[in-house]
């Protein structure tokens, strides 16, 4: 995914002075980093997923993305299920965070679309951030991690271990917001983010 997004930057002819990256998409931007690919100023990562999981959850979780992955009527049955609004608040409101519904709305056709779900659990049976957590310590650009103090989906206590293996990593926090904090409160985040970008920049 990092060289798909590399090779999407270079046909478009784009060099980011700064990363910003959510949940996978954190994990994402650094490898990219650390690769060498890009070479911002500094790397956001907001609620990134940067860390392995843990225990049962993580000697079970790639397999059985790869099991439900190759089992069609699986990806149709949860997209059969994105059709019911109770389904569908109830997966967001595991993230910890309350957006509207319009928010809820657009949620919806994505889980409701199969080819969405299978590429998900696509993503999920070849996810393994082992060798990027490895790597961390090495990351040659400021990391800040903007953290929902309610997010359940990646926890907070993994951005504290993060920012104990990489020597100058910050962590500023969202009171309050989830997962989806800038979903939640997107003025507030992008005013935090802008911030973090011109502080970096002068």
């Amino acid at each position: 995914m990092a060289a798909g997004v590399t090779a999407l930057l270079k046909a478009l002819g784009i060099e980011p002075a700064f990363a910003v990256g959510h949940s996978a998409g954190g994990a994402i931007a650094a490898r990219m980093v650390l690769d060498q690919k890009i070479a911002p100023r500094a790397l956001v990562g907001l609620n990134a997923a940067l860390m392995p999981f843990d225990g049962i959850a993580g000697f079970l979780f790639t397999p059985i993305a790869r099991l439900l992955v190759t089992v069609p009527p699986v990806t149709r049955l949860f997209a059969w299920r994105g059709s019911d609004p109770r389904f569908v608040e109830r997966l967001l409101r595991d993230t910890g965070s309350t957006i509207g519904p319009e928010g809820a709305a657009f949620y919806a056709r994505l889980v409701g679309s199969p080819k969405h779900v299978a590429a998900a659990l696509g993503m999920m049976a070849n996810w393994d951030l082992r060798p990027l957590a490895q790597a961390l310590p090495r990351l040659p650009v400021p990391l800040v991690l903007v953290v929902g103090s309610n997010d359940r989906t990646t926890r907070p206590s993994d951005s504290r271990r993060v920012r104990a293996m990489v020597p100058g990593s910050t962590i500023v926090t969202l009171p309050g917001l989830g997962h989806l904090a800038h979903e939640e409160r997107p003025d507030h985040v992008a005013s935090i983010l802008i911030r973090l970008l011109e502080t970096t920049a002068a």
